[in-house]
């Protein structure tokens, strides 16, 4: 499998894209292991996924539609039992609907907990790949970090544009 990631990879980096970040992300191995790519290196060595896992990829690839979805299901079951044990057969509307409002926060509450349960188990939490930068960090991983700030004076402009480090707030300049 190893072989196939690192020519798929090669393959990528064969290829030509509109967009150069596509190609620098297609051609890294790490797109077939982690990342969209997957379904691609799945498709290569024929491999199919038990069920499990399947549903897993399911739950991955559509979060919100899973989640919200299962939270309204739930919230619904939970209100519509309560409401069938606790009223008779000859209640009128008006009462069935009065508590199934009274109902809706508890069972809603309730619901969002135990969908919270079902995906912690249903999804183990997995390690991110991460980047070592102990060495410094490259050119190409440099990255420009904007602070929103209330200027309220030219002393404080001077400050913040001078040389990084220098301005520290709460810091005396040396």
């Amino acid at each position: 499998m190893a072989k196939t990631v690192v020519a798929l990879a090669e393959e990528a980096s064969h290829r030509t894209y509109e967009e150069p970040r596509n190609a620098l992300r297609e051609s890294h191995v790490g797109y077939y292991l982690v990342d969209k790519g997957k379904a691609v290196l799945h498709q290569r060595v024929r491999y199919h996924p038990p069920l499990g896992r399947k549903i897993q990829e399911l739950v991955r690839r559509h979060p919100d539609e899973f989640f919200l979805t299962s939270i309204h299901l739930l919230t619904l079951a939970l209100m519509s039992t309560a409401v069938i044990f606790l009223t008779e057969a000859n209640n009128s509307l008006a009462l069935v609907l009065v508590s199934m409002l009274l109902l809706f926060l508890p069972s809603s509450q309730a619901a969002v907990q135990l969908m919270n349960y079902l995906v912690t188990t249903l999804l183990p939490p997995e390690i991110l790949p991460k980047l070592d930068f102990t060495e410094g960090i490259p050119d190409d991983c440099a990255t420009m970090v904007a602070i929103p700030t209330l200027l309220l004076s030219e002393k404080q402009v001077r400050d913040l544009v001078s040389e990084p480090g220098s301005a520290l707030p709460g810091k005396p300049r040396s």
